[in-house]
């Protein structure tokens, strides 16, 4: 007997039989069919034949092993790209056009200091106790390290003048992290997570995207989701590679990266607001975990400032 003749002879039958993941049942016709799950357990349609969610991206079967492994080399160049990129350096920096390839950021980079300080706190040396002192002792101050303040702050803005070594700065932090990712370095990094992803967006170019957004004709809920999407979107746009996206997008849908947005003194004075916007959005649908945004100092002000965020400023070389 045909599973149709089946079907129209016993209709309990077919209306018990239930789909398992990457399959759909079908008895009789779609508007009295069970269309069950995907491959994230999500149900697609119900017995009436209406769609009740298509928000998430689902899969039909799970990976193959040629695709994991398309995936994984596609993870694994765009670190490199990104890690060669932030190590870059413009001929400019190196002596002009005879300047010697070989240098790069991670061979000359210096570490920062913060304008801030810190107490040095120390036991009583042995002779100090002989003479009375005992216990902790303060040795002065010394300079909070900008890594220091990465480490112990999540959401962090960056100040500093022309030249003060921001941009610098967080093109080596991304460059470590990647090659923590590539395994070439060995030990995490200080305070960071050791899966999280680098990336990098330099905010001149993200505000021609955010300054097309016509936001007054939508609601909130989905004001934030168009500002989200445009970084996103931006983002996806900067990668071209098809077979790493889907691994990106799961990231930032577990918040799994550090996520660096460079240069808010470059993005016009009128769109700086929606910079903050956009961020705060992205904050609430993807819980980024860790954020850093740069800015010269005399441009974090009013609608440019970020809630919620820890700001330092970058000291001076000659301090």
């Amino acid at each position: 007997m045909e599973l149709e003749e089946m079907f129209e002879q016993d209709h309990s039958f077919a209306q018990s039989i239930q789909a398992g993941d990457y399959s759909i049942v079908v008895g009789r016709d779609v508007k009295d069919s069970n269309i069950l799950h995907n491959s994230n357990n999500n149900l697609i349609a119900n017995n009436g034949g209406q769609i009740t969610q298509i928000t998430n991206h689902y899969t039909n079967a799970p990976q193959s092993d040629v695709e994991k492994e398309k995936a994984q080399n596609a993870f694994r160049s765009y670190l490199e790209k990104l890690r060669r990129h932030c190590n870059a350096l413009p001929l400019a920096a190196l002596g002009g056009d005879d300047a010697d390839e070989d240098i790069t950021l991670d061979k000359i980079y210096i570490d920062l200091d913060t304008t801030q300080s810190k107490e040095i706190l120390e036991e009583a040396s042995e002779k100090e106790r002989k003479g009375g002192i005992s216990g902790i002792i303060s040795r002065g101050e010394t300079p909070i390290s900008v890594m220091d303040v990465t480490a112990e702050n999540k959401k962090l803005v960056l100040l500093g003048d022309a030249g003060a070594g921001k941009s610098t700065f967080v093109k080596e932090l991304l460059a470590l992290q990647a090659a923590v990712l590539l395994g070439e370095i060995k030990e995490p990094l200080t305070g960071i997570d050791p899966d999280l992803i680098p990336v990098l967006i330099v905010l001149r170019d993200l505000s021609p995207k955010l300054a097309g957004l016509n936001l007054g004709v939508l609601s909130t809920e989905n004001q934030k989701q168009a500002l989200s999407d445009a970084i996103l979107e931006k983002i996806r746009e900067e990668i071209k590679a098809a077979e790493f996206i889907p691994v990106l997008e799961k990231a930032f849908e577990n918040g799994k990266v550090l996520l660096v947005l460079d240069g808010l003194d470059e993005v016009p004075q009128t769109l700086r607001g929606r910079v903050r916007q956009a961020v705060g959005a992205l904050i609430q649908l993807h819980k980024i975990e860790r954020l850093i945004i740069t800015s010269r100092s005399r441009s974090y002000t009013g609608q440019a400032v970020f809630p919620n965020f820890q700001n330092y400023t970058i000291a001076p070389f000659d301090k």
